[in-house]
């Protein structure tokens, strides 16, 4: 009896240590599966097009600030978040080319110190027809424990 306790004990910190491991691996990688898309219709269709399986345990610090990056775009705000050239040409243009209206994260590439997320995009208000859609690319790197726009591209 006792070491049918001591089998089932042995077992369930196996599997206990094989859980926190799994844990820690997928927390280190932010998409689990890519399916990468066969269209090479612009620059970022590879990533945009396909399909991937994000980590539900990703640190999500980087896509919070390319959000508030897109959400000041879209706002006519020179954006925060934005440093160097970047915040340079983004607020210089603010005039320029409508911001998206709406944008939903396709992929995500980490790379040490750098963050690069693909969006598919949309500029068009929900109540007119066509959609006028896009994609594009939010790369953030991070400094002092904060995520900077590095570049920024949409294809419309």
């Amino acid at each position: 009896m006792e070491s049918r306790r001591r089998l089932i004990r042995n077992i369930s910190v196996a599997l206990a240590a094989v859980c926190l491991a799994a844990v820690c691996l997928w927390h280190r990688f932010p998409v689990l599966l890519h399916f990468a898309g066969s269209c090479a219709c612009t620059d970022y269709s590879a990533e945009v097009e396909g399909a991937a399986v994000f980590n539900p345990l990703r640190d999500t610090a980087a896509e919070t600030a390319a959000a508030q990056f897109l959400e000041d775009l879209r706002q006519g705000r020179c954006p925060t978040t934005a440093k160097g050239p970047v915040r340079s040409e983004v607020c210089s243009m603010r005039g320029g080319v409508p911001p998206a209206r709406k944008w939903r994260l396709e992929f995500r590439r980490d790379t040490p110190g750098r963050v690069s997320l693909y969006y598919k995009f949309d500029r068009t208000p929900d109540d007119l027809a066509p959609q006028f859609g896009g994609e594009g690319m939010v790369a953030l790197d991070q400094s002092k424990g904060a995520w900077n726009v590095a570049a920024y591209d949409i294809v419309w």
